[in-house]
């Protein structure tokens, strides 16, 4: 327990720290992910597990543990996601605070969500339809490798 305390703590500071606006345009992209399509199936909306990442060149099956997408029953949708700032595959697997920094675009859109760990990795996700929203269900989200449970 005090270790994720401590680890929001840091993302807390690591994201004041950053100059929020313009992070994902200051930090090269370094890795990308990808989903298999999702289905909303209930007006609960569907939980995001298991994707690949896709590192210098290697693919890792990675899974999440805490975000979701929700929208309207019967929608398939597909989740994309940029890293920035993974300069090592060891910082990547960790606890992400969500919503620290800001999509610097005119317009505000729920398909969009950054969520960023203690070592500076941050992790762009988006939906293929503004419609959807996507969240955390809590204060943060955990990302890991191998399939989840």
């Amino acid at each position: 327990m005090k270790n994720t305390f401590l680890s929001q703590i840091a993302c807390a500071l690591i994201a004041i720290a950053i100059n929020t606006a313009a992070y994902g345009d200051s930090q090269p992209l370094a890795a990308t992910i990808e989903f298999d399509p999702i289905n909303v199936v209930d007006d609960a909306g569907a939980k995001i597990n298991n994707a690949i990442l896709t590192y210098q060149g290697t693919k890792y099956l990675i899974n999440f543990d805490g975000l979701s997408v929700g929208g309207t029953k019967g929608v398939q949708v597909l989740v994309t996601a940029e890293v920035y700032g993974l300069n090592n595959l060891n910082n990547f697997a960790n606890n992400y605070v969500n919503e620290l920094i800001q999509d610097n675009s005119d317009v505000a859109s729920s398909n969009s969500l950054w969520i960023i760990n203690d070592q500076g990795v941050a992790i762009n996700l988006h939906t293929n339809n503004p419609d959807l929203s996507l969240a955390s269900g809590g204060d943060f989200a955990s990302v890991g490798f191998g399939k989840a449970q």
